[in-house]
């Protein structure tokens, strides 16, 4: 029994630190989850559009494939889901960037699962004085111009 909890904990731990992708038709919600002590971590989103075969269930020929939102979709994202461990995101211009108007869109988003260990560590490094140079410098005299 405590080999076979230690397996499943191994797993879901292997698991939440792989990439994610999920993908949601314009229109729709798109569900961003973590299992229990871990959080969503952006890596990468875009809306708009990459691909012709992605929510395009007319199978429209003339779609724009060079739509992008990266740098936008990435940053709106970060903010709206970052360190929360279930995110639902409206995929709708209302919400994210405005780019291709006559195209329809669909939202891309990478993500990790991050432990909440990983979160709080990243943070307390944060907090940390960054000095610059050999730390031994402030205590040496060599340095020291003498009148």
């Amino acid at each position: 029994m405590f080999i076979f909890v230690l397996l499943s904990i191994l797993v879901e731990s292997m698991q939440s630190s792989s990439t994610h992708t999920k993908l949601g038709c314009e229109n729709s919600t798109l569900s961003l989850s973590c299992p229990p002590g871990f959080y969503v971590s952006i890596i990468r989103a875009n809306y708009g559009r990459f691909s012709i075969s992605v929510c395009n269930n007319y199978a429209r020929p003339d779609i724009d494939t060079h739509c992008s939102s990266q740098q936008d979709s990435t940053a709106q994202l970060r903010k709206m889901c970052n360190k929360l461990d279930i995110c639902h995101v409206p995929v709708h211009s209302d919400v994210l960037p405005s780019v291709c108007p006559d195209t329809p869109k669909y939202l891309e988003a990478q993500y990790q699962c991050v432990s909440h260990i990983e979160v709080a560590e990243e943070v307390r490094q944060r907090r940390l004085p960054h000095l610059g140079g050999n730390i031994s410098d402030l205590w040496s005299d060599r340095n020291v111009m003498l009148n």
